[in-house]
């Protein structure tokens, strides 16, 4: 067996080559060959230690960052399989996932372990400090990563990639001659679940080639992204047709002059875009054909030669791409048929779904000429036909699928989901193309009661069980619906009825401020709407995604004001969004005494790629403030970081470092209300695993500022969990340092290697995995030999339940603190 036929042959192939060549970026951390060769064999030990086999399926909850890769190398060293579960879908969604696809275990970040505890499998944080192992022996055939797409039965529909089917193409095309060289970057920005993430991951790493990881913030912000690809100098990227369009409409393109190919994939690229696209860069324009069950089958190369025609283009190697009639015969050139595809890049079938596999995989038992008898086809549902240059040109679909922004969409799997809505009786999906934008949903009903209809309950009630691009933009209640023959429902008269705008404020609201009224004015532009009123909701009438990011540069243009997209997500309607922008507006005026002098966004804009007075990056701090302020509890003066609980209680304080606001809740609430206790957050997911000793001291930096400001003098009782113990480990050295007095240090789930000059108190739960004094007495007597002063608890449960009436550690810690720290006013 050639050593490169699999994933992990072809990366160990380019390890012991170039181990300290740079492999892959986020943030402007860098991570080497050889790097992720530790880290990935980390990760194969700690899934060897928790009983995963060959052939399991592993699957990984985070978003993606310097963890991603090597902890995918690490599942498939471990030989199993990769599922991907992407955070930002719906709980229901998730679950329907993990159980298709018998998910044996999950990994994840601290951060969102508690989450994950909701799926119902048995989760763990991942590790890359644990002992490496060696990699299971695999074959060409093992399964290596699981993707899905939409299903028509309401259920996605699971597809195995085999370690072949990834591999083979990718090493084809390295042998092409392309637009790759040793010095090219790849951009990785394609959702986890989706096939284009598959090339963007592992075409670096059969080549050798740079990879840049986007941020979640970049990704969902086309302004940030060009500025990601222009710092790092990217040369290759996927985007879907939408995503280039709001490029070129924030006119961002002509500065992105490292680009040498833009790859475009998921939708059809119309004449309008592709010369666009030509006036402001002069990368090379590639449209790529495929689908998930056979990725990248077709691509074509834009010239100045193109007319109008939805090119599929020429088919790639490892593909065999035939157009059939209705009994499964060729049909002639320049006729119309269907597309099949079939050799080595098509998937098998369905997991799981004996169903739906025998439906779009078809073996032909008989076959042509041009139909060859005895290998397996998949039936696309597209509908195409050949030209005389040999190329396939695209001519729709033969089923109700659709295409948004670059996801194939069943309108059927939405249509289950809204049926069991109890306020609605019939619901029917269709594509709508509205004038100058791209094609959008839209839902039809028939409400059990027209007088209760509430459309943005129905947006959140979808949002809920399906992944946001599938949800919807208008929400359109009808009486009844056209019917065929048949009287099945008519979604041809549908699709091709105007959508009526829906006015969901009250009439007479029509009052609007100057700010109001800008706004609006941009909304009519941009929703190509004749009026708008202040209630109204940006994504009930008609906005989506891509049409918000241009809405809000025009805004920003027009007001001076930057609104951020998760901004729009949570203030959605004009009086809302308005209220932010004459908040920022009047706080800059404050602070400057011009409102109309950018002076502060010019500061931003300098400050940006430095540090802060405690050399952490401003975009971390921000970030950190972000989430802080989303706690529950009392946000304390000339305080960003810190959120309080019980803040009048009499006791003396807790500070306490954890990864969220349940958790501070619940000790707040078990403690009592005489107990003040304030919470900072611990910085997961705000920077990584590798970075955490340094910035973990930066960060405790500004705590101990805020700390001192709530509690000016000691004595200071400190606590955290987890990853949190770096960070309060810091701050009581600090305290010390400056001569003042901690009364006491509590880590839970937080080993300690050497003496503190002060009270220490350490729990482990006894059913947790990482306790390193589980079932080992031996263990448990030399360290209260080593550490005498310091006290060890065991408490119930493990990692992701200890703030919950599951686990006593609320308990314990209650009588410890009454125990050992003298209250203000006892002797």
């Amino acid at each position: 067996m050639e050593n490169t036929a699999t994933i992990l042959g072809s990366f160990a192939e380019k390890a012991s080559r170039f181990p300290e060549h740079r492999f892959v970026c986020y943030e402007e951390s860098w991570l080497s060959y050889a790097e992720l060769d530790r880290a990935s064999s980390a990760i194969c030990g700690q899934l060897i230690r928790y009983g995963i086999n060959k052939g399991d399926t592993v699957g990984f909850y985070f978003t993606p960052g310097l963890e991603l890769p090597a902890t995918l190398l690490g599942i498939l060293k471990a030989g199993a399989i990769c599922v991907p579960l992407d955070p930002s879908y719906p709980l229901a969604q998730l679950c329907i996932i993990a159980d298709l696809t018998n998910l044996r275990l999950l990994l994840t970040v601290p951060a969102l372990m508690c989450d994950s505890g909701k799926l119902g499998v048995e989760a763990h944080t991942i590790d890359f400090d644990h002992k490496p192992a060696a990699a299971v022996e695999i074959e060409p055939n093992d399964g290596a990563y699981i993707l899905f797409t939409s299903g028509t039965t309401g259920t996605p529909k699971a597809i195995l990639k085999t370690h072949k089917s990834i591999i083979n193409p990718l090493l084809s095309w390295r042998e092409k001659e392309t637009s790759y060289t040793l010095e090219s970057r790849m951009l990785l920005r394609s959702p986890i679940t989706h096939s284009p993430f598959i090339w963007e991951l592992f075409y670096p790493l059969v080549t050798g080639i740079e990879l840049i990881i986007a941020t979640q913030e970049s990704i969902h912000d086309p302004r940030i992204l060009a500025q990601t690809i222009e710092r790092y100098q990217v040369t290759h990227v996927c985007l879907s047709p939408a995503h280039l369009q709001a490029f070129m409409d924030l006119s961002v393109l002509p500065g992105l002059t490292s680009l040498v190919e833009v790859d475009c994939s998921g939708e059809a690229l119309s004449r309008r875009i592709v010369d666009a696209f030509r006036k402001q860069n002069p990368a090379v324009l590639i449209s790529t054909y495929g689908c998930t069950e056979a990725s990248s089958a077709a691509t074509h190369v834009f010239s100045d030669a193109d007319d109008d025609v939805n090119y599929i283009g020429f088919v790639n190697e490892n593909v065999g791409l035939y157009l059939l009639d209705s009994d499964m015969n060729s049909v002639d050139d320049g006729a119309a048929g269907e597309i099949f595809l079939t050799g080595e890049k098509v998937a098998s079938g369905y997991l799981n779904d004996e169903v739906e596999t025998r439906k779009r995989f078809i073996l032909l038992e008989q076959g042509e000429p041009d139909t060859p008898a005895g290998k397996l086809f998949f039936r696309t549902g597209d509908l195409g036909r050949k030209l005389p240059t040999g190329e396939i040109e695209f001519l729709g679909r033969a089923d109700r699928q659709v295409q948004i922004r670059g996801f194939r969409v069943e309108p059927q799997e939405i249509e289950l989901s809204l049926n069991r809505h109890a306020g609605v009786k019939e619901s029917a999906v269709v594509p709508h193309e509205f004038e100058n934008r791209q094609t959008s949903l839209v839902a039809y009903f028939i409400p059990s009661d027209m007088e209760t209809v509430d459309l943005n309950h129905l947006r959140q009630f979808l949002l809920k069980r399906l992944p946001h691009y599938k949800v919807p933009t208008l929400f359109i209640p009808v009486s009844e619906f056209p019917r065929n023959r048949h009287h099945k429902v008519d979604y041809r008269i549908l699709a091709d009825t105007p959508a009526p705008r829906i006015v969901p404020c009250k009439e007479g609201d029509l009052e609007m401020s100057r700010t109001e009224k800008q706004i609006a004015d941009i909304w009519t532009k941009y929703l190509h709407l004749p009026s708008i009123l202040v209630e109204d909701d940006f994504f009930l009438i008609g906005g989506d995604s891509i049409a918000a990011l241009s809405m809000l540069c025009e805004i920003e243009k027009t007001t001076n004001c930057h609104l951020s997209m998760e901004t729009l997500l949570t203030s959605s309607t004009i009086r809302k969004l308005a209220a932010h922008v004459d908040e920022r507006v009047n706080r800059s005026s404050i602070e400057t005494g011009k409102s109309s002098l950018r002076f502060d966004r010019v500061i931003d804009f300098i400050r940006r790629p430095f540090f802060s007075e405690f050399y952490l990056p401003r975009s971390v701090l921000m970030k950190q403030k972000k989430l802080v302020s989303g706690w529950e509890g009392v946000m304390q003066e000339e305080c960003d970081f810190i959120v309080g609980h019980n803040v009048d209680g009499t006791r003396h304080p807790i500070f306490w470092c954890c990864q969220g606001s349940r958790e501070l809740k619940y000790l707040a609430e078990v403690m009592g209300p005489d107990q003040p206790i304030f919470g900072m957050r611990s910085g997961v997911n705000i920077f990584k695993s590798w970075e955490k000793p340094k910035l973990a001291q930066r960060l405790a930096k500004h705590y101990l500022k805020e700390i001192k400001t709530i509690q000016p003098e000691g004595p200071y009782v400190l606590g955290g969990n987890c990853q949190a113990a770096d960070i309060v480990n810091v701050i009581a050295a600090e305290l010390h340092e400056k001569h003042a007095s901690v009364r006491m240090l509590i880590l839970l789930n937080a080993e300690i290697q050497e003496r503190r000059p002060y009270s220490l108190a350490v729990f482990f739960g006894e059913n947790d995995p990482s306790n390193p004094f589980k079932n080992d007495r031996e263990k448990q007597i030399i360290w209260k030999n080593t550490f005498p002063e310091y006290q060890l608890h065991f408490i119930k449960g493990g990692h992701g339940r200890y703030f919950s009436d599951e686990s006593d550690f609320a308990v314990k810690l209650k009588q410890l603190l009454e125990q050992n720290v003298v209250q203000p006013g006892r002797s």
